[in-house]
């Protein structure tokens, strides 16, 4: 792969992980370290601020779940204007006497307490259910955390890597311009042709688009992080750090990586969700129970044209009831939702074990790439030294004459291929270190 391509094949990554337009700002700059952009995005993500609004909603319905263990009490008021009375009609001794019944005015105020005594345990499952999906909403809002700390993550290294980029691009177009001045002022002695000049004048100008891009791409780069974090695009950051490896020793690789999917949020909430079907069962068993309930209604009527009310035109009864339903036959609608109910709990299984794998999988692709990663690394941090090495004697050749340009930028081309490719190592082991953290649950 020659200098062109793996610069190319960089900026692309570097773009993969970048959109949006670059805005400037007239704000203070802030700086930031990975530590400080996780703390940040934790608090204002906008992925967990609505993870955090869903578990308080879930909390809520588990109040609304518990309702049904307490009586009901509920209250009304009725007040009637009779504009025309009805009326019977009576006969006496052959005559018939219209008589009008009520006063103008009517009222009546009732009173009415319900409570379940027993459901086939309907109440008490369902506030479990409840439960049980205030604590997945719990581990839904972990897992959405841990998946903004691994996108900061990779954003933070990304911004990291550009910024690498740009200083080996920028490194690469002194020395260029650096020799170009060195050519001038031997030419203007006689002591370069002119078609060193010219090819110096040249290899300086095709540096100079890849600074620009490296630029640019770092912008928008930083760009990205802010969207993640979940700053405003005008807001003005300044990365602390450097794309340096932190290696993890093979041993602890490994220990860690053992029963990782029992720490993974992902997994847990499966497992609540299946637990909570698994009480569902319960509840559509219930259809075959009777259902048993006590209603007490206290009721207060009274009648009169002139709204005064005394013991003569008013009434005051209370009454209870103890209702017990019991369904005889519902076309085996009960069985048929136990059924379902029995089948969502098989296919959560499934999904259980297949997610299983999958943690199993990423676990092992994450440390596959860490290891080529880091075997790249070593391989090509003693290439770098030799590519330095070889850059600093083409030099001392051509200036003592002895070597020609061709073999300088030869020599500069091979340092700068490289560098990007120690870069990119580097790049590749921290990514996939933070996707292992977040394969087993970690951040």
């Amino acid at each position: 792969m020659n200098f062109r391509s793996l610069n190319l094949k960089i900026i692309t990554i570097i773009l993969l992980f970048s959109s949006g337009v670059f805005a400037q700002s007239e704000s203070g700059t802030m700086s930031l370290t990975m530590d400080r952009a996780i703390s940040l995005a934790l608090e204002k993500n906008r992925d967990i601020l609505i993870a955090k609004e869903a578990q308080k909603k879930a909390d809520q319905q588990v109040r609304e779940a518990r309702s049904g263990a307490f009586p009901h009490l509920s209250v009304s008021n009725i007040y009637t204007r009779n504009i025309y009375l009805p009326s019977f009609f009576l006969s006496f001794d052959g005559e018939v006497q219209k008589i009008q019944v009520g006063a103008a005015n009517a009222v009546q105020s009732v009173a009415s307490l319900n409570q379940t005594l027993y459901s086939g345990g309907r109440t008490w499952v369902a506030i479990d259910i409840a439960k049980l999906y205030s604590e997945s909403f719990t581990e839904a809002l972990d897992f959405t955390e841990k998946s903004i700390v691994l996108q900061v993550k990779q954003q933070f290294l990304a911004v990291l890597l550009g910024k690498e980029v740009l200083k080996v691009n920028r490194r690469n177009l002194e020395l260029a311009d650096s020799h170009y001045k060195n050519l001038q002022t031997l030419y203007s002695k006689g002591a370069a042709s002119e078609f060193d000049l010219l090819r110096a004048e040249v290899q300086a100008a095709n540096t100079k688009p890849a600074v620009i891009t490296a630029e640019n791409s770092l912008e928008l780069q930083k760009d990205r992080l802010k969207v993640v974090i979940g700053l405003p695009l005008e807001q003005n950051i300044e990365i602390v750090g450097d794309l340096s490896p932190e290696f993890i020793e093979e041993s602890s690789l490994f220990e860690a990586s053992k029963e990782a999917h029992l720490n993974r949020s992902d997994f847990k909430n499966l497992e609540l969700t299946r637990e909570a079907m698994n009480k569902r069962i319960k509840i559509e068993r219930a259809g075959w129970f009777p259902t048993i309930s006590l209603t007490s209604q206290y009721q207060f009527s009274g009648q009169a044209d002139d709204f005064t009310f005394g013991p003569k035109n008013t009434s005051n009864s209370v009454n209870a009831m103890l209702n017990i339903n019991f369904s005889i036959f519902d076309g085996f609608q009960t069985a048929s939702k136990v059924q379902q109910a029995q089948i969502d709990v098989r296919d959560m299984d499934l999904r259980i074990e297949n997610l299983r794998q999958n943690i199993n999988i990423q676990i092992v692709e994450a440390l596959n790439k860490m290891e080529e990663a880091r075997k790249r690394y070593e391989a090509l941090s003693r290439t770098v030294a030799q590519a330095q090495k070889a850059y600093d004697i083409a030099l001392v050749r051509y200036n003592s004459g002895q070597g020609t340009q061709l073999d300088l930028f030869d020599a500069q081309i091979a340092l700068e291929t490289a560098q990007l490719s120690n870069i990119q190592s580097v790049f590749d082991y921290e990514v996939a270190k933070a996707q292992w953290l977040y394969s087993i649950g970690k951040n």
